[in-house]
């Protein structure tokens, strides 16, 4: 399939929700919008300026039977549709013209589903979702419309601001402009959230303070700064040798960004430079206080997440039961960080509640190698090799983002019943929020004992 460059405005799906006003009108999901008040739809970014009047006249053409039709909305100000773009990656993302020497696409082996090899540089996804992008593939009409439809925040990978060395590290000849570009999107009112992923021998050193007074320097228009290390597969055959970064290193780059963000606090008030989890659970250090993180805005990134559950599990542990009706013992299967994160507070839980216990499965990535401890890139297949041999408790609990799709498929294709099937016990996809687990220790007195045929749900 040939990679995508440039985007298309075209018709595309709509997801709909039930009980609004789309879902009153006929409108089901999977229907492909066609006009807006006569005039045809643009992209998923200008749905949202298109559909924004209170009297909607929508034209779609029907997933089931492929029949076009019209129908009229009337709304009060403000009110929400209920309708939102559902385009279909494949089709509709702009694709990356890199080849940076981290990129994890390129670490994977041959044979995974198509949509995890969507090299995603687009800059409409960082926008509305967050997404990071180098700005190598940005064409003149598409600065112009960042500047006209004030698309801010954006997400921007950096690396680093010497053009030499981002260029090695990306690989492309446009890579060394980050600067010029950088300076034309604050000109132009765009803020950003940057990106710093440490790639030792590259961004490290000298390079690494020379990137973060660059940025600094920015301030406000940056509005943060993540430093991030790299993640490395067993699969990396056709890119750049690197050392990982080792606990060592992690505590020399720590110490070595610690005057960045005291000097940034000091002029800012703000760190605005704040380090992966990963450095702190690898050196076994605390993580930093909660008002470090500021907004968390870059907890998809990895950066504060952990504090941010500790912190809310703390907050909200007194909405735990004293004591569960029956006992209940539960399995809890996670990656190497999220184990080590919840493993201490599972413990107070135990002590809390009655009748309640866990045993935590620390889960290591077999598939992808070592170098990888995150839960997301879980496969099932790593779940059940840790399962083997173990007596599992009555049920399974895993977090949501192993199966965070709408089949509830794993990364290699198993579906959450199928998983179910093949362990005999009945599992939930638990969201990674504190909240999300302290409600479903609660619903365990509400509910029925589950039996290993019962379908698989979500906790509620």
């Amino acid at each position: 399939m040939p990679r995508r460059h440039r985007y298309t405005p075209k018709p595309f799906p709509v997801r709909i929700t039930p009980n609004t006003l789309a879902d009153q009108a006929g409108i089901a999901t999977g229907d492909i919008l066609l006009r807006i008040n006569d005039e045809e739809v643009g992209d998923f970014l200008s749905f949202f300026d298109q559909t924004s009047d209170e009297e909607l006249v929508l034209e779609l053409r029907r997933a089931t039977d492929g029949l076009v039709y019209q129908t009229q909305i009337l709304r009060e100000y403000g009110e929400p549709l209920g309708m939102i773009p559902s385009p279909e990656p494949l089709e509709d993302i702009v694709e990356c013209e890199n080849r940076c020497v981290f990129c994890f696409i390129h670490q994977q082996p041959k044979g995974l589903r198509r949509t995890l090899f969507i090299r995603d540089d687009d800059f409409r996804y960082s926008f509305i979702q967050g997404n990071f992008i180098t700005l190598t593939n940005l064409s003149p009409s598409d600065w112009h419309r960042i500047y006209a439809e004030q698309l801010s925040p954006l997400n921007v990978s950096v690396h680093s601001m010497s053009p030499s060395v981002r260029r090695k590290i990306i690989v492309n000849s446009r890579a060394g402009r980050i600067r010029q570009q950088l300076e034309s999107l604050f000109e132009h009112g765009i803020e950003v959230h940057t990106q710093i992923v440490l790639c030792p021998g590259y961004n490290d050193g000298k390079d690494l303070d020379h990137t973060l007074e660059k940025l600094i320097a920015y301030y406000p228009h940056v509005l943060s700064v993540s430093v991030v290390p790299l993640g490395m597969t067993d699969y990396r055959t056709h890119l750049p040798q690197l050392p990982p970064v080792s606990p060592q290193m992690a505590l020399e780059i720590m110490a070595q960004v610690k005057p960045w963000q005291e000097k940034a606090k000091k002029l800012h008030g703000d760190p605005l430079i704040r380090l992966g989890d990963e450095f702190y659970w690898m050196t076994n250090q605390p993580y930093p206080p909660f008002e470090h993180y500021g907004s968390f805005e870059q907890m998809e990134d990895g950066v504060g997440g952990a504090r941010r559950f500790i912190d809310q599990f703390h907050l909200n542990q007194h909405q735990l039961p004293k004591s569960l009706k029956k006992k209940h013992r539960i399995t809890i299967m996670t990656g190497q960080i999220g184990a080590d994160i919840i493993a201490p507070l599972l413990k107070e839980a135990e002590q809390q509640v009655k009748n309640l216990s866990f045993q935590l499965l620390r889960c290591r990535s077999r598939f992808w190698g070592a170098g990888i401890t995150v839960s997301g890139l879980l496969m099932a297949q790593d779940l059940l090799a840790e399962a083997a041999g173990a007596e599992l408790g009555d049920e399974i609990w895993i977090p949501e983002v192993m199966v965070r799709n709408e089949e509830k498929r794993f990364l290699d294709d198993m579906t959450l019943t199928e998983f179910q099937a093949l362990i005999r016990k009945p599992v939930h996809a638990i969201p990674e929020r504190a909240e999300e687990l302290i409600r479903a220790i609660r619903l365990l007195n509400r509910r029925a004992p589950v039996k290993p045929e019962l379908i698989v749900t979500r906790a509620d």
